[in-house]
């Protein structure tokens, strides 16, 4: 079922998550604030992925073996 969501066009999943996101965060204290504040995040982010690329890639997508190889090994019996 989540795989489908992925045959949306990239704009419209985007404008979505938009959406639902800007009305969370009003809806929690209907406060402007909370609107500015999801805003400033959002450039925020926008602007750390324009000019630094490799480490929003690098830790979004590729997540440290030292980190997840404990996970993914059996406990003891």
């Amino acid at each position: 079922m989540w795989a489908r969501l992925l045959r949306i066009p990239r704009p419209y999943l985007y404008a979505g998550i938009l959406f639902f996101a800007s009305m969370g965060a009003y809806a929690i204290n209907a406060q402007p604030f909370d609107l500015i504040l999801l805003l400033v995040l959002g450039l925020l982010g926008l602007r750390h992925l324009r000019h630094h690329p490799h480490l929003a890639v690098d830790q979004a997508f590729r997540p440290d073996a030292r980190i997840w190889a404990p996970t993914l090994t059996r406990a003891p019996s």
